[in-house]
């Protein structure tokens, strides 16, 4: 496989491409006729800033004239090259033996762990839709809705209160018992009882574990993550709301934090 770094430097410019073997000796003829002037790379946003403008302009001299102005802007010859590639949909000649991209399974499963489904109904969506994007994209939209509402569990705690705390839980639970578990959470656990999520409660713990029984962030049969050791530090319910509570994003975050230090 031919493989085509993209790199930055310090000065914030992205190389788009690999140099072809004669790149440096254009470079030599093109600086001796210029005078041996300065050339600067192309900027990666002004290319991107070029492409949008192109994509949203109908105009056939629109077009010309907006590739004209990127054309002037790009001092580099080999560059230029590289940029008409790209104009045709091509990071190289039609004749150069290119093989670009990953295998259509690896990138379901990417999908699938990003957005907490399964690889199975990632190919379900694909089957119907046809594209990988437009199923990262609805799998986003679904997860950005789905995020907001739906509770997943991350420990069981025991410790952490007076017996006189403990006895006021039941005070705090009345009207919240349901004899189900509610439509909005997710849990691998049956519970002696089960509670209407609207309690919210501070909880301090030695560190995040993977755990196979716990939703939190669970993929399949991915394991999800785990408070260990953990302790109940206070109730929250006068200042948070339960939408307002640690998303699974903010644990995974601390999870992968923890790891360096």
């Amino acid at each position: 496989m031919h493989r085509l770094p993209i790199h930055t430097s310090s000065s914030g410019r992205l190389g788009l491409f690999e140099n072809r073997c004669t790149s440096d000796e254009r470079h030599q003829a093109v600086n001796q006729l210029d005078g041996k002037k300065e050339e600067h790379p192309l900027e990666f946003a002004r290319l991107a800033h070029s492409f949008e403008k192109l994509e949203q302009t109908s105009s056939r001299l629109a077009l010309i004239a907006i590739l004209a102005e990127l054309f002037r802007s790009i001092e580099r010859p080999d560059e230029i090259e590289k940029v008409c590639y790209l104009l045709q949909g091509r990071v190289a000649p039609f004749f150069e033996a290119l093989e670009l991209g990953m295998a259509e399974k690896t990138v379901a499963r990417s999908i699938a762990i990003a957005y907490h489904t399964t690889p199975e109904q990632v190919f379900t969506l694909y089957s119907a839709l046809g594209d990988l994007g437009l199923v990262a994209e609805q799998l986003s939209k679904e997860a950005a809705s789905v995020s907001r509402d739906l509770f997943v569990t991350v420990s069981k705690i025991g410790t952490g209160l007076t017996d006189e705390e403990w006895r006021s839980i039941r005070e705090r639970t009345k009207g919240l018992v349901v004899d189900h578990k509610p439509a909005r959470v997710s849990s691998l656990i049956e519970p002696g009882v089960w509670l209407e999520p609207k309690i919210v409660v501070e909880v301090l713990a030695d560190e995040i574990t993977r755990s196979p029984i716990h939703t939190a962030g669970k993929v399949g049969d991915e394991p999800g993550y785990a408070l260990r050791f953990p302790r109940l530090v206070a109730f929250r319910e006068k200042d948070k709301r339960p939408e307002d509570a640690t998303t699974v994003e903010e644990l995974i975050e601390m999870y992968q934090r923890q790891g360096k230090k």
